[in-house]
């Protein structure tokens, strides 16, 4: 059958459809056109060579011819009486397999050149692949949109002109607690807020009048719980979309940056209400030193208003500035330096500066220099006090520490000449008194010796006496020049084991008094630091006192220790013996002051009162307690 005898050629080859004709007696393409050519990739010369069976994938084949045996020897086949489209794989020349949209049709048994009815099928066939791949690609976006909308933290919802919920995404369930389907045919506006819905109404009726997106709002809507959220909503008027035909609303819960927004609103409050209170000058400027805001103490101190010290940079009121070669001597760690590098909120340093006056007038300040963040900026904050006052006073001090090192110096000069006044008096007193007493002493021993028999008793008590008060009137000015020495002679402070000396000073005790069995108790470890001969010689005086007034103990006990006194440590020797009334404490270290007599216990009475000297010349403290029968306790600091 050729297309010029049909008289239909070029009818055929102008049609974009592939136009295929089979026989089904020898299965033998009798009809070829161009379209077929382009999908399938045989020329009209070559198809015509083949069996249709050419285009149909090998999976295929049996079922196909099968059908085609049917429709051949009936006349009937489902698919092909049906007239349906059908979408099939095909395959191309080259062996591609590509998808096409089929359509079958009989045509009426015709007569061949031998004479025999044949039967013959029509197919017209499209090129589905491409139609395919995007009906695949539109799928897959469409499943990427949906799985967005769905699975996104925004509540997307799509409502009518009158604000009819047509959808709403899940995360409403996410984020208010009520399920997609609790929220669909209601209207968006009939929960918002009694104080916002003349507010949201009149939003809306702006967003129906103009098409597109608008700017975002804020309103209260009621929570699932009960409670109020604030939600921000984005709108996007799509009604004239014929794809969309609605409003597009993407909204999310503002409540938490809502109370941030207020507190940050309220910390701002205090801190303005703060920064303006401030009794000092309070400056914010940027790293050029331009002044970016002040308070009213800054005003008042430089005589500015607030508008004019706004123009003004540190340049314009501090009389000294960081010079290029002082950045480099300090090598970046100028205190300006230090703060922009320091954490915001921290003062980091003080100096002295001088600022000058609106009048010109320049006055003393105390800078101190932070770092703060200022509108989103790290800038430089300085706290700025008048020192005026201080000066004065630092002034004042420096002129009267100047007077009195003057009169220390005087003062000095005069205890220099009256301690050598006193070295001289010591001399004499060594030199000049000693004389007489020993001439009484030896005078009144060879008159016991060499007259005793020419005196009677009473006459030879009175020249034991005179002959032990010249003794005693010794002893007294030994001890009078000790106490002296004492107070002249220079310290030297060093590491002195307290514990060794007292041991050390129980011994000679010991020796000197060997029937006496006294119990002698020392912590072990006590060490300070002092002149040892003069700690030596305070030793010497307390446990004698104690050894001395507990002679008549049947068990007599000394103990030297250590406690704490206040922030410091305070050493102690004590006793068991006589004791003392504590009414009488005030006069223990007084010079020639006693308690007792020397019949009952001897002595001179200036033990104590050198004790004091060396305590107070190390800067310490001594003083007693006790109690008549139960011993006596003295303390000393160093």
């Amino acid at each position: 059958m050729r297309l010029q005898d049909l008289g239909i050629d070029q009818l055929l080859e102008s049609v974009r459809d592939a136009v295929i004709v089979a026989d089904t007696r020898s299965g033998r393409i009798v009809l070829w056109n161009a379209a077929a050519t382009k999908i399938f990739g045989y020329s009209s010369l070559e198809a015509l060579e083949h069996s249709w069976t050419v285009i149909v994938p090998e999976r295929l084949k049996a079922q196909c011819e099968a059908g085609m045996a049917r429709y051949r020897d009936t006349g009937h086949d489902s698919y092909i009486d049906s007239h349906a489209v059908l979408v099939l794989p095909a395959v191309r020349k080259g062996g591609e397999e590509i998808t096409i949209e089929i359509a079958l049709s009989p045509i009426e048994a015709i007569r061949d050149l031998e004479g025999g009815n044949g039967r013959f099928v029509l197919a017209i066939v499209r090129n589905a692949t491409e139609h395919k791949e995007v009906e695949k690609v539109i799928k897959e976006r469409e499943g990427c949109f949906r799985s967005l909308v769905q699975n996104t933290s925004d509540i997307i919802t799509l409502l009518e002109a009158d604000g009819t919920v047509r959808y709403i995404s899940p995360a409403v369930e996410r984020v208010m607690s009520y399920k997609p389907e609790e929220q669909v045919e209601t209207n968006a506006f009939d929960p918002v807020h009694p104080d916002d819905r003349e507010r949201v109404l009149g939003i809306f009726a702006e967003v129906l009048k103009r098409p597109g997106l608008h700017p975002p709002f804020e309103f209260r809507v009621p929570h699932k719980d009960g409670s109020w959220r604030y939600i921000e909503y984005v709108v996007n008027n799509l009604l004239d979309d014929p794809a969309v035909r609605g409003l597009v609303v993407t909204s999310r819960d503002v409540t938490e940056r809502q109370r941030t927004e207020k507190a940050l609103v309220e910390s701002e409050r205090r801190f303005r209400q703060l920064f303006e209170n401030s009794v000092d000058a309070l400056f914010v400027h940027g790293e050029q030193g331009r002044f970016v805001d002040c308070n009213a103490e800054a005003c008042r101190a430089l005589g500015y208003t607030r508008e004019e010290l706004l123009q003004l940079s540190v340049a314009d009121v501090a009389t000294h500035l960081i010079s290029e070669e002082e950045r480099r001597v300090k090598k970046g760690d100028t205190l300006w330096e230090r703060a922009m590098q320091g954490e915001p909120g921290r003062i980091v340093g003080f100096e002295e500066n001088e600022l000058r006056r609106k009048d010109g007038t320049i006055f003393p300040v105390e800078v101190g220099v932070g770092a703060i963040e200022y509108e989103s900026r790290k800038r430089i904050f300085a706290s700025v006090r008048d020192i005026t006052e201080r000066k004065r006073a630092e002034e004042e001090l420096r002129r009267l520490n100047e007077e009195l090192e003057r009169r220390v110096q005087r003062r000095t000069a005069q205890l220099e000449a009256f301690n050598n006044e006193l070295e001289a008096f010591s001399y004499s007193v060594s030199h000049d008194l000693r004389a007489p007493l020993r001439a009484i002493d030896g005078f009144s021993q060879i008159l016991l010796e060499d007259y005793e028999d020419k005196l009677d008793e009473e006459g030879r008590l009175y020249l034991r006496r005179t002959k032990d008060a010249s003794q005693r009137m010794g002893h007294l000015i030994d001890d009078l020049l000790d106490l002296s020495r004492m107070a002249r002679s220079k310290m030297r402070r060093e590491r002195v084991d307290l514990s060794a000396l007292v041991k050390a000073v129980a011994e000679e005790l010991r020796r000197t008094q060997p029937e006496r069995q006294v119990e002698v108790v020392v912590e072990e470890g006590l060490v300070a630091k002092g002149d040892e001969r003069l700690l030596r010689v305070t030793l010497e005086n307390l446990l004698g006192n104690a050894w001395k007034f507990t002679r008549d103990q049947p068990h007599p006990r000394i103990e030297f220790g250590s406690t704490e006194y206040g922030d410091t440590r305070a050493y102690f020797v004590r006793d068991n013996g006589v004791g003392f009334d504590m009414a009488y404490a005030d006069k223990l270290f007084g010079a020639f002051q006693r308690l007792h007599t020397t019949s009952e216990f001897e002595g001179t009475g200036i033990g104590l009162a050198t004790v004091q000297r060396i305590i107070y010349r190390h800067g310490g403290q001594v003083w007693a307690k006790g109690k008549v029968g139960e011993g006596a306790t003295f303390f000393f600091t160093l």
